[in-house]
């Protein structure tokens, strides 16, 4: 018999019931009754779909590319490493309750299943709201959770190097932020800062050296690999959640630690403020402090400079601050 091809994007809500029962994802009793767009889905297409019982479950397609960017490729089986993360993080109790449960994977269609969280927003507001921020019990939770996480101790995390997602990431973070004709419009003082960024010979080498750290096969911790705001969910019953995983791999938990304390920069500028939300994390035995500082500024180079650039409402000024940041530190 033929394997059932569903598309997510395409397919009426009738195929993707059927298929999601087949898959034993939904009960043979409960239909889907109507399916919607869940968030921006910026890597893949993501859908609530609702259920005849009342319930609703999250349904991710991964394509060959980005969802928010077609023209960039991207490797199509990256939900298959995300399912491997919830996997292994339920087995941990300090973890489980901060990941959504995992529904399934479905190999053929690139389909993950997940808990559906209702009543969650994520933390992307931190990037363009000036008035709301984390609270004390937010930072607490999110720190010790990514404590959590580099501290696990299992024979399975050499599994899914997840390479291919690495290479991508790799590009965007430490080479196309680099490059002078990048595709990305800037304009007035941040056009100029960026050139002088791109001219300095000790950005250049740092960015080589770190990303060879990030390419290699250190299988130290398990790590998130895109541990910002956007991957946060914030609810009311559980507090903090974290989610979308198909960046992670085995490797440096220092490179966690360095997008979160860029995107604590960014929002507080304070690292007093940063230090103190960090005593929650315990470090591992490997863990060096000057490689989370190095990660911290290259992540704000990427997000000022880089094709995924942040809706920040601040000024001009303000980025030029942030980068300025990020130089004094890598020099």
């Amino acid at each position: 018999m033929a394997l059932q091809k569903i598309n997510l994007d395409k397919d009426t809500t009738k195929p993707i019931s059927d298929f999601c029962k087949n898959q034993g994802w939904v009960s043979p009793n409960t239909e889907i009754t109507n399916i919607t767009p869940a968030g921006d889905g910026n890597m893949n297409t993501v859908k609530r779909a609702l259920l005849s019982d009342g319930a609703s479950l999250l349904l991710k397609q991964a394509f060959p590319f980005v969802k928010k960017y077609p023209s960039i490729p991207a490797p199509a089986d990256r939900l298959k490493q995300e399912a491997f993360f919830y996997a292994e993080v339920q087995t941990h109790q300090a973890l489980k309750s901060t990941t959504p449960n995992l529904l399934g994977y479905d190999e053929h269609n690139k389909i993950l299943a997940l808990e559906y969280i209702d009543d969650a927003e994520d933390f992307s507001f931190l990037w363009s709201d000036n008035h709301r921020s984390l609270t004390a019990d937010e930072k607490t939770k999110i720190v010790s959770w990514l404590s959590a996480l580099h501290n696990i101790e299992s024979d399975a995390l050499g599994k899914y190097p997840n390479l291919e997602m690495r290479k991508l990431n790799h590009e965007h973070i430490f080479v196309i932020p680099l490059q002078k004709d990048n595709g990305v419009s800037l304009a007035g003082s941040l056009k100029k800062k960026a050139r002088q960024i791109r001219e300095l010979n000790t950005v250049q080498k740092a960015a080589k050296d770190l990303g060879e750290i990030y390419l290699s096969d250190q299988m130290l911790s398990l790590i998130h690999g895109d541990f910002h705001p956007g991957s946060w969910m914030r609810t009311k019953e559980r507090g903090p959640v974290i989610i979308d995983t198909e960046f992670s791999f085995r490797g440096r938990g220092e490179f966690d630690l360095g997008i979160l304390e860029a995107h604590m920069f960014i929002k507080s500028q304070d690292l007093s403020e940063i230090g103190e939300a960090l005593q929650n994390y315990n470090k591992p035995r490997y863990f060096d402090d000057s490689l989370v500082s190095a990660f911290r500024s290259f992540e704000i180079i990427r997000r000022l400079l880089g094709v995924a650039q942040l809706p920040l409402t601040r000024n001009e000024d303000f980025k030029i601050d942030l980068l300025d940041f990020a130089l004094d530190t890598l020099r």
